[in-house]
């Protein structure tokens, strides 16, 4: 599935109010310090520098594992997984 870091709608609090952020540089800044696979880091680099990714479901489970343990604001987080898992 195609996914675009730079397209992250989050919900910026708690009437509704939505809105459009890019987290691609800093999830993957985050997620390549995270990881020891050289595949998923070469992964990251392309978050980097695209953006917009192909994703398989392995790199999705080790990125919404990475996501889930980080130090991303909550509304962050949420607005990754929900993209992800659209």
């Amino acid at each position: 599935m195609k996914v675009d870091f730079r397209k992250v709608e989050v919900e910026t609090n708690f009437d509704g109010t939505k809105e459009v952020i890019d987290i691609s540089k800093q999830l993957a800044n985050y997620a390549k310090m995270k990881t020891s696979d050289i595949a998923f880091e070469d992964f990251c680099r392309e978050i980097y520098y695209n953006g917009e990714v192909e994703i398989n479901d392995a790199q999705k489970r080790e990125l919404l594992a990475i996501v889930n343990e980080s130090k991303f604001f909550a509304y962050i987080k949420r607005g990754i997984i929900n993209l992800l898992n659209n």
